[in-house]
């Protein structure tokens, strides 16, 4: 295991760093997920990209997972500049003094915020090769590439610098899969027909509206109408977020983050309250029924 960081001091610049033993503890701060609109007075970040960001999870239990993340940058003194740069990885061991190494498999999971970051403890993973990059002068970005292979779960802060920070731009990854029997997948037909195993496992959201009782589980399972598309996404939605919570595998979650994004936009509210949807929105949710529908049926698969 790396040094441990304290990040209990804040995160907005870095004020400095003591050592302690073999530990780091930052008196400072450094720039919580995001771009930094000023880098060493010459480099502005946008947000990086490219990646899943925390609550959503890769699953690394068929193998490691290799992710790509992208940040354009651009000059802002006028000129080119040319800086130096790698890419840093943290495991986040605790948070509150709570051990959250693991990524919290079969829990919803974290979505980090300054005030959550402040309270936790980190260890460094390791850090890229770095990259001397040239940024052109003008309107137009210089997207940075980089890449980690994760080979073990939890949750993960990058930052994009050199060293010692500032910070050019960071992100939150959450890894599951870890060493745990993944838990089977169960079908709509299940969950509606177990009502210890369901009400065990709620609420869960279906967009904005949370399904708080096993009553309204069966009346979303039993609305599950080809004629309904939006009624009929939700019951699928429904199943995946029951065997995710269950203990299946992850790999649905962007799946199950697009479809709740489509429900909240619709101002879904339960069975058949809903605005209309365009047929743009109809496509999106038979896609995404397809793909739920595949993952609930498939009992054994970690991979999606």
């Amino acid at each position: 295991m790396g040094a441990t960081i304290n990040r209990r001091h804040g995160w907005g610049r870095v004020a400095g760093v003591a050592a302690v033993g073999a530990a780091l503890v930052a008196t400072g701060v450094t720039a919580l997920a995001g771009g930094q609109p000023n880098y060493l007075g010459i480099l502005k970040g946008a947000n990086p990209t490219g990646y899943q960001v925390s609550p959503n999870a890769y699953d690394i239990s068929g193998g490691p997972v290799t992710v790509n993340i992208q940040q354009n940058v651009w000059s802002i003194t006028g000129s080119d500049e040319t800086v130096t740069l790698n890419m840093r990885v943290h495991h986040i061991l605790t948070l509150n003094g709570v051990n959250i190494s693991d990524g919290q498999p079969g829990q919803t999971g974290i979505t980090w915020t300054r005030a959550l970051v402040h309270e936790t403890t980190q260890s460094l993973v390791g850090q890229t090769a770095n990259q001397t990059i040239t940024v052109a002068a003008g309107t137009t970005a210089t997207v940075m590439n980089w890449s980690w292979t994760f080979t073990t779960c939890g949750y993960f802060q990058f930052d994009i610098a050199n060293s010692p920070p500032p910070i050019l731009g960071s992100g939150f990854i959450r890894v599951l899969g870890c060493g745990q029997q993944l838990a089977p997948r169960l079908t709509p037909g299940f969950w509606k027909n177990h009502e210890a195993a369901t009400t065990a496992l709620l609420p869960q959201i279906l967009g904005s509206f949370s399904v708080n009782d096993f009553a309204t589980a069966v009346a979303i399972f039993d609305a599950m109408k080809c004629s309904a598309p939006i009624d009929c996404l939700a019951g699928h939605l429904l199943a995946a977020e029951l065997d995710v919570a269950s203990g299946s595998a992850t790999c649905i979650t962007p799946t199950i983050a697009d479809a709740n994004t489509l429900l909240t936009s619709l101002g879904y509210d339960g069975v058949g309250i809903y605005t209309t949807p365009t047929s743009a929105q109809k496509t999106q949710a038979l896609a995404d029924e397809v793909a739920l529908d595949a993952y609930t049926n498939d009992s054994t698969s970690s991979t999606c």
